[in-house]
């Protein structure tokens, strides 16, 4: 299968994504044989065969929800990077998330605002907010809470992160502080949620 087929017609199942990845021009053989274990290992783990594991971000996500780093044998930093490489590889085969899609680049309005953002650790956790943001059309003037609850609602639907909610909640919050300290931020405050 070739990277224009998996873009027309994605893998169903794991056992497909695998295939994909380690045929694929798309990576090089060190990252297709790191993503292929990542796969292997997550059907290890979730103890089912990669053809019984669809390749669907919204059910590997509650297989993620139930394992645990401890009960599988491994340290939790492995099991994030196995859970980010398999993210990678359901992207790389065209596997498209199952609501509304996150831009790859910022819009205009986005870069605008954060031109004036230095601040590093703000900027990384801000930045996929703000990719959705410019995916959906929202413009930086237009946030408001409504907009970060689509937000929590994406990364549960589409995201393999261990808790959407604290992401959603570090959002909020690195927000407000943007909102505080940086010179042309929107002036919208938004509820950090406890």
């Amino acid at each position: 299968m070739d990277a224009d087929a998996a873009r027309n017609s994605p893998p169903r199942d794991l056992k497909g994504v695998l295939n994909f990845i380690v045929t694929t021009s798309l990576c090089n053989q060190r990252q297709a044989r790191e993503l292929a274990s990542a796969i292997r290992s997550f059907g290890a783990w979730a103890g089912l065969r990669l053809d019984h594991l669809p390749a669907d971000t919204a059910a590997i996500r509650r297989h993620v929800e139930r394992l645990h780093p401890e009960a599988v044998g491994v340290s939790p930093a492995r099991f994030a990077n196995v859970t980010s490489l398999l993210n990678r590889a359901l992207t790389l085969a065209g596997v498209k998330p199952c609501n509304r899609p996150v831009a790859e680049a910022l819009s205009v309005a986005w870069n605008t605002v954060f031109a004036s953002l230095s601040n590093r650790y703000l900027r990384s956790s801000l930045a996929p907010f703000a990719r959705f943001c410019s995916a959906s059309g929202v413009a930086p003037d237009a946030v408001s809470d409504g907009v970060s609850s689509l937000y929590l609602e994406h990364l549960t639907k589409t995201s393999l992160v261990k808790d959407p909610q604290t992401v959603y909640q570090t959002v909020c919050r690195t927000w407000n502080q943007a909102r505080a300290k940086v010179l042309g931020w929107p002036a919208v405050t938004l509820t950090i949620p406890s």
